[in-house]
This record gives structure tokens, sequence and C-alpha cells, in this order.
């Protein structure tokens, strides 16, 4: 089936508008094409589709407005359920921050190489100090027969 391009977009707008989406994937799925086909009408560096994802992202700070708003009256909902609505429209950094993910990912394994730098020259003072006392001793210990 062919898609008018134009079609397409003022219909992923009105969408965007009229519902509760907050993705391209959500929009898509209220659209009469598959994603394929959307993405055809509208690659990735399109105009339309930063339209359509500048839209998408005011739908979401309207969405996270109202909720801090909700969250500010302590007589709408329960804790659990406010901090249930933020988690959804929560973006990657603010899910970070919400899970603690971002230190966890960022830990990296103990490195030893200062402890098996340390062994090493210990090795060698030692095999040195040994040489130096044998050298020592092999001079005053020099017999005549």
């Amino acid at each position: 089936m062919a898609y008018n391009t134009e079609e397409l977009y003022q219909m992923a707008l009105k969408i965007i508008k009229e519902r509760e989406v907050r993705t391209i994937e959500g929009v898509v799925a209220l659209m009469p094409c598959d994603k394929t086909t959307f993405y055809k009408h509208f690659p990735i560096d399109s105009n339309e589709l930063n339209t359509i994802k500048r839209e998408l992202n005011k739908k979401k700070v309207e969405g996270k407005e109202r909720l801090i708003r909700m969250m500010g009256s302590i007589t709408h909902g329960s804790p659990a359920e406010r901090i249930f609505l933020y988690k959804l429209w929560a973006d990657k950094e603010e899910k970070e921050a919400i899970y603690d993910t971002s230190i966890k990912a960022k830990i990296e394994t103990p490195r030893h190489e200062i402890t098996l730098n340390l062994i090493k020259d210990d090795e060698q003072n030692l095999i040195q100090e040994k040489k130096e006392s044998e050298e020592k001793n092999g001079n005053n210990n020099t017999k005549t027969y």
C-alpha cells in the first residue's frame, strides 16, 4: 500500500497531540504503517522526524510537569503510585538516578599492578642484598693454604 508522506506526518502529529504516547514506537503502533515504512518516509536525519521527536519531548515535559504538580499535592495518589508514574515518564538519565545504575556502571575491578611491582622490587632488593653480602663475606673469609 502506498502512503503519502505528508498524510503520515500529520497523522503522527495528531496521535502525539491526542494520545498519551512518549516514544516513536508508540506513535508507529497507532499508525496504519509498520516501523520500516515509517522510517522510509521519515529517515533518521529528516526534518519531519526531528519535529516528531521534538513534539514527543514536549509531551514528556508536559506529563512530567503534571506529575510534579500531582506529587506536590498530598491528597492526590499514594507515594508508590506517584513514584511509579515518575518512572514511566523518566528518561535515561533520570532512570539511572532513580535506580542508581550510573554508580554501579562506573565501578572498575581493582588493579594489583602496584602490589606486583612492589613484590618485584622487594625480590630484586633481596637478591641484590644477598649478592652484596656474599661478596662482602667472600672477601673476608678468604683462606690461604
